[in-house]
């Protein structure tokens, strides 16, 4: 893999320079850093391991081991990692909030570094500190380790180590059983039994259901057999108690140890420790409160102490290399108080508070005390370990790691000059919030995938970044060499949560008088050949469960029933066809239904009266409202956000977005503050938003702008503050057309390269023909912003349309004149008709959907 001349630059320039940039503990005696020479022109390179790196000219010293002190045998390796602790959670570090003499007093001993990097979420970090590689050659999904991947246990072995692993494990499998797609990922990681640990004693192995307690009568996988709920034990005392056990069993093992300690500390629940006042309280137990963080905390480093105190008891703190690591930032509920003010967590964001973690390295009479300047993320644990062990990993492995072992005794000549960020922990329950970002930084300048460059030192919020007009020398210089390393990583996307599209049958279903079509999709050319008619009284607008088991749509109780809407669930039977299961009474017909993201809950409009309701869904809706919101009048649409944080209804007739903070698992909704988003105002503008989608990977909504002018909008969409801003306005009325055009329906291509919005002529209801088109878009990747394409004739008032889930076809449901259209979407974006069909009358919603095997 091609990478940048990043890497030979900066070693180069290290090498030339000695000892720079690996500060002593008095600030007076700090020797420079190295920095960039801005006028260094790139040149190509491949990863630190690789022959092109090695046949670079620079001197041949620069790249030799650093032999272990010890001849006779390497050095016994303690590696611990915390679960969840920023930098400003260590006293060390400047922190005031929690008291950690162990850790600190580890520092005083050994190497502290201050640039030390995780990525946001916890198996993004332990999946790179595992394999050496970037998230963008080793993600699979969230909670799961390759099970074909090498390990650093395998490493270990290999050089002749003893290897135990205790804490937690969460690789092998994590959704849970009703999260959508979850299928296809349950049990597919990696075993611990396979990891390449001679022992183990591990929380969370198997499946997320199975992994009990972490912390009071924990449930614990150790050595073979499961051990469920050790009354009255706290897991991280027994994980102490294992490592322990084995150091002292090892101590005099022709071969060395290796521990990797990979704490559940202080991760969440936040629930009192043995060392809480609370600790005897049973209940407490279960009742989690952010009160109890700090004596998490403060416990974590009293597991720590206590391993570091058992390899000072017995002798071996000279032979024994400590390391202290943890897997990303401080959770965003918790404030720590630090020397230079408050810091909010970060955890799962790519700011500094969620990245910037603790480093600490001590080998009691081997290295010297001091601080160190140096760039260090978690790629990098296990070629500094393996060359610790006196085996330096080849090349050809082809990690992304570099070994910081020199740098422990003063040798700077290899020192990391970026970091880099490939971070997208979907697919994975509860992380469709999530985006993909990726980043590249070096100790001042952070350079974002969208072209965003940020001085961290100065804008630790990351709330003002430096445009490129704005640039000084220095940032200049950053932008361009972070923009190389940007451009020569990989790039991939995560795999769908719910299969590849490709792996499954297409069918499409149609809602039209008072029945529901099934259709099979015709993979190669598009073609519709129908399948099943299901009669359904008042059928209307449906949604599909995420586990795409069922279907929810809008009915009648009876045809004698007129006046008593309802909603149907309708199970997909194998094959696509349709089975009504149920049917029961809502108070008010939705004119739009959504399910929330875990298929827990459904929300719908009520146009007339400007309402929206939630209703329970168990998964079949039994008939139970949990609540009914008083919105404005034309409410049109109800859409949850990708984080399941957000219901958000359009709402055409006051020209707003009412934003609603919605409780998952719960099902409450309450308004935000402000309680909506107002729409363009501006004469020119295409306004009153009706249906509302959001781009895959941007933090960016999209809304078809129904009248006054038709259009479409662009939206700024701020997940963490429930704020959309309207930056992007563009109108579809048709050149020399003075005829009135409304918007109706949206979508975007799976790979969200373009977006369409249907326009229909209402200029005279019930005319066989009309100005009536769909609306091409290109949408920029970095912005989501739109340029038009151009309009294509279409069926005649096309209220809904859908797209197949390839991205390859594109399908009309003509409200206006009983007919379906068939539309391939060409590379270029434009539309090209396939086929018509006749479907009966007023074809209200058309939507398409992979079908489980």
């Amino acid at each position: 893999m091609k990478l940048t001349a990043l890497f030979f630059f900066f070693l180069a320039t290290a090498c030339f320079t000695g000892d720079a940039g690996h500060p002593s503990l008095n600030p007076e005696d700090r020797r420079k850093e190295i920095e960039p020479d801005s006028d260094t022109k790139l040149e190509k390179y491949h990863r630190p391991g690789s022959q092109l790196f090695l046949n670079s000219k620079i001197p041949v010293d620069c790249f030799h081991a650093v032999e272990s002190p010890l001849k006779a045998k390497p050095p016994n390796i303690v590696l611990i990692m915390a679960d969840d602790l920023g930098v400003e959670g260590i006293g060390c570090y400047g922190g005031t909030s929690y008291r950690t003499p162990a850790i600190d007093r580890l520092a005083n001993q050994g190497v502290r570094f201050n640039h030390a990097y995780a990525q946001p979420l916890c198996t993004n970090t332990r999946v790179q500190l595992m394999t050496g590689l970037y998230n963008n050659r080793n993600w699979r999904y969230f909670g799961i380790l390759d099970p074909r991947a090498k390990t650093i246990g395998h490493f270990m072995q290999d050089a002749g180590y003893n290897t135990c692993i205790a804490g937690k494990w969460q690789l092998q499998s994590y959704d849970p059983p009703s999260y959508p797609g979850s299928h296809l990922r349950r049990g597919q990681g990696m075993k611990v039994t396979d990891a390449g640990f001679d022992e183990y004693s591990l929380f969370h192995s198997w499946h997320t259901e199975d992994k009990g307690s972490r912390f009071a009568d924990p449930t614990i996988y150790e050595n073979g057999k499961l051990i469920q709920e050790i009354e009255g034990k706290y897991g991280p005392d027994h994980w102490v108690e294992f490592i322990n056990d084995f150091i002292q069993r090892k101590q005099d093992n022709e071969k060395p140890f290796f521990v990797y300690y990979a704490m559940a500390l202080p991760h969440r629940p936040f629930v009192p420790t043995p060392d809480s006042t609370d600790w005897q309280n049973q209940a407490a137990h279960a009742s989690e409160d952010t009160r109890y963080f700090p004596d998490m905390v403060e416990y974590m480093d009293k597991c720590v102490g206590r391993v570091v105190k058992q390899v000072d008891d017995l002798g071996l703190a000279e032979n024994t290399l400590v390391i202290f690591y943890s897997d990303n930032g401080t959770h965003r509920r918790i404030t720590s108080q630090t020397i230079n003010g408050p810091v909010v967590g970060g955890k799962g964001r790519t700011t500094d508070a969620g990245t910037h973690v603790p480093l600490i390295v001590r080998w009691t009479g081997q290295i010297q005390p001091s601080l160190n300047n140096n760039l260090v993320d978690s790629t990098d644990f296990l070629p500094t370990c393996m060359e610790a062990a006196g085996q330096p990993v080849s090349h050809e492995a082809e990690l992304d790691g570099l070994s910081f072992y020199a740098q422990l005794f003063g040798d700077s000549s290899q020192i990391r000059p970026w970091v880099f960020c490939h971070y997208d922990p979907r697919p994975g329950w509860d992380k469709d919030q999530f985006r993909k970002i990726r980043f590249a930084r070096d100790k001042r300048h952070k350079l974002y995938g969208d072209g965003k460059l940020y001085d961290i030192p100065n804008d630790k919020l990351e709330q003002q970044p430096i445009l490129a007009r704005d640039d000084t020398e220095a940032s200049r210089s950053a932008r361009e060499l972070l923009a190389a390393v940007l451009r020569e990583m990989p790039n991939p996307d995560p795999t769908p949560r719910d299969g590849d599209p490709r792996d499954s049958e297409q069918r499409l279903y149609l809602a039209s008088g008072d029945h529901i079509s099934v259709f099979a999709v015709d993979p190669n050319n598009g073609e519709l050949s129908l399948l099943q008619k299901v009669p359904l009284d008042g059928a209307g607008p449906f949604t599909f469960a995420p586990n795409r088991k069922l279907m929810y749509a809008v009915a009648k109780i009876s045809e004698a029933e007129k006046t008593s809407p309802a909603i149907a669930t309708l199970e997909l039977e194998p094959g696509g066809n349709l089975k009504l299961v149920n049917k029961a009474k809502i108070n008010l017909r939705p004119g739009y239904l959504m399910t929330d993201n875990n298929g827990e809950f459904l929300a719908g409009n009520h146009y007339g009266p400007g309402k929206a309701s939630i209703w329970k869904i168990d998964p079949i809706y039994r008939g139970v409202t949990l609540q009914e919101l008083a919105l404005e009048k034309n409410a049109h649409s109800t859409v949850f956000s990708p984080d399941n944080h957000w219901l958000l209804v359009p709402a055409t007739g006051p020209n707003k977005v009412f934003i609603n903070q919605f409780t998952a698992q719960v099902g409450t909704v309450e308004p935000h503050d402000p309680p909506f988003a107002s729409g363009p105002t501006a004469a020119g503008d295409a306004r009153q938003p009706r249906h509302l989608i959001f781009h895959p990977n941007l933090s960016i909504a999209y809304t078809s702008n129904e009248r006054e002018q038709p259009g479409v909008g662009v939206w700024r969409w701020d997940t963490e503050k429930g704020k959309l801003e309207t930056i992007q306005n563009i109108v579809t009325q048709p050149n020399n057309f003075d005829g009135r055009i409304t918007t109706a329906d949206l979508h975007l291509t799976p790979d969200a390269r373009f977006l369409f919005v249907s326009n229909r002529d209402v200029s005279a209801h019930g005319t066989a023909t009309g100005a009536d088109s769909i609306v091409g878009f290109a949408v920029d990747p970095q912005t989501g912003e739109l340029k038009m394409l151009g309009h294509q004739a279409c069926e005649r008032i096309p209220r809904s349309f859908t797209i197949d889930k390839l991205g390859k076809f594109l399908y009309v449901a003509g409200q206006g004149d009983a007919r379906l259209g068939a539309y391939r979407i060409e590379k270029s974006g434009t539309l090209t008709k396939i086929k018509q069909y006749e479907v009966g009358q007023g074809p209200i919603w058309v939507e398409t959907l992979s079908i489980l095997d």
